[in-house]
């Protein structure tokens, strides 16, 4: 779960920078406006790390570290400690507005492709990945209730769904971005876009072009390994 997260939340990043980043100007260096945001990303979590994993380690309903810390146990947790009214409503509509964020970014990626490739407009590609959201979105809620009995694999919809995205497509996305940006794009391209010395350059050329893709791949094989398991 913690290797199909973390390729998940690194994926959505990566897709929210490539989006938001095609409108910067070429002045904005890559490589120092991507450590900016890793860094803010890692404090991100552990800050919520050190608020929620104490919480649930104090234990006040019964909820174990072996559960799933879902969105139903948080409710939990906040309902046990004091001001928990205000603190549940601060914290959903943070949720909401981090959910947001890469939501616009994913749905302007697919929306720029289809105007690009098909010479659809603007609102008539909007529409197209609106609908297709909702579709999804809808067929993905209902498997919670009315279509629970409806498999596919002896799977509900939204666990062929999760699966699908998080164990298969996840990680095979960034390991073509991988090879895409160390293989096909030209390295001085890279390089003058990141705006790293030399050393780092390199340092970075020989991390996505052998690394990454290793890593991904031995990653992917434990995490099918875990699955099947």
């Amino acid at each position: 779960v913690a290797l199909s997260y973390a390729f998940f939340k690194l994926n959505v990043g990566m897709g929210s920078m490539i989006v938001y980043g095609s409108y910067l100007p070429y002045t904005v260096p890559l490589g120092r406006s991507t450590l900016i945001i890793a860094g803010f990303d890692a404090c991100a979590s552990l800050l919520a790390y050190f608020i929620i994993y104490p919480l649930l380690l104090a234990n006040p309903t019964g909820i174990t570290l072996a559960q799933s810390l879902s969105y139903d146990n948080v409710l939990l947790i906040f309902s046990a400690i004091p001001h928990s009214l205000a603190i549940a409503v601060l914290f959903f509509f943070a949720t909401v507005l981090a959910a947001w964020t890469p939501t616009i970014a994913m749905a302007e990626s697919a929306t720029i492709t289809l105007i690009e490739r098909f010479s659809m407009t603007r609102t008539q590609a909007t529409v197209i990945i609106g609908v297709g959201a909702l579709v999804v979105g809808t067929a993905t809620l209902l498997s919670y209730s009315v279509w629970a009995n409806i498999t596919l694999f002896n799977w509900p919809i939204h666990t062929v769904l999760q699966k699908f995205s998080s164990d298969l497509l996840t990680p095979l996305s960034a390991l073509l971005i991988a090879v895409f940006v160390g293989w096909v794009i030209a390295r001085k391209i890279s390089f003058r876009e990141l705006g790293f010395n030399n050393t780092l350059c390199v340092i970075w050329s020989w991390l996505i072009r052998v690394i990454a893709p290793v890593a991904i791949l031995l990653i992917c094989g434990t995490i099918f390994h875990l699955v099947n398991l």
